[in-house]
């Protein structure tokens, strides 16, 4: 238990040097825990808002590679050029001056053209498959972490309604037993180290359901700050 108790300081102390260097900081920076927002868990599969910023931007690099198709499109329609020409003449013949219109337009055949667009339309359908991947993933992933967390919330559940109510009343056994002199030290001891072991796999179980439900907001694009009007 000792043992354990150094391990569990000594991870503290290397997350508070962490927490120094996030604030700029060249010394150890302790965590107010109190102002951990933790109430933002308690919406963690709220669907209400997406800042889902990694499908934000692909979406938009869809929407410019669909624009870039289209002007691709429109840079094969050839210019078309109308011309007007006015001949005057000595009316020798009686017919008059000459008016002539004409029209004229290059025919495409640059193969430029041609490979620009091939180009565009292949980076269009290339950004469709990566969003569409992205999404897919996307959902499998949050489904995944759904029956992940449902899975340690049940964990957490039978030991905090048996297993660990168990130890608690075999430990308390053992310790009026000691006190009557029906049992010696490192039986009480071993009862009271099953009783903390149990409490240490709560207090992992509870990180661990927070972890998970961190891990969908910031997937799913969650806020990580309280609602409004939900507190």
């Amino acid at each position: 238990m000792a043992l354990q108790i150094a391990e569990k300081n000594y991870a503290l102390d290397q997350l508070y040097y962490q927490l120094g260097y996030l604030l700029n900081k060249n010394e150890k920076k302790q965590l107010a825990m109190d102002s951990i927002p933790w109430l933002v868990l308690d919406q963690w599969k709220n669907e209400e808002d997406n800042n889902d910023f990694q499908q934000k931007s692909l979406e938009h690099k869809l929407k410019a590679s669909d624009l870039a198709v289209s002007a691709q499109k429109r840079d094969l329609i050839p210019d078309i050029t109308l011309g007007l020409t006015y001949t005057k003449r000595n009316d020798i013949d009686g017919l008059g001056d000459f008016v002539g219109a004409s029209v004229s337009f290059p025919i495409p055949t640059s193969s430029k053209k041609y490979a620009s667009k091939k180009s565009a339309v292949a980076t269009k359908a290339m950004s469709e498959a990566k969003l569409r991947h992205y999404k897919l993933n996307k959902s499998t992933t949050l489904a995944r972490l759904n029956v992940q967390i449902k899975d340690l919330n049940n964990q957490l559940k039978v030991l905090d309604n048996e297993v660990l109510k168990f130890a608690q009343s075999s430990r308390n056994i053992v310790s009026r037993s000691y006190a009557r002199g029906g049992t010696d030290y490192l039986e009480l001891l071993r009862s009271e180290l099953q009783y903390q072991n149990q409490r240490l796999k709560k207090t992992a179980l509870t990180a661990a359901i927070k972890n998970q439900k961190l891990n969908y907001l910031y997937l799913n694009g969650g806020k990580l700050a309280p609602q409004e009007g939900k507190e």
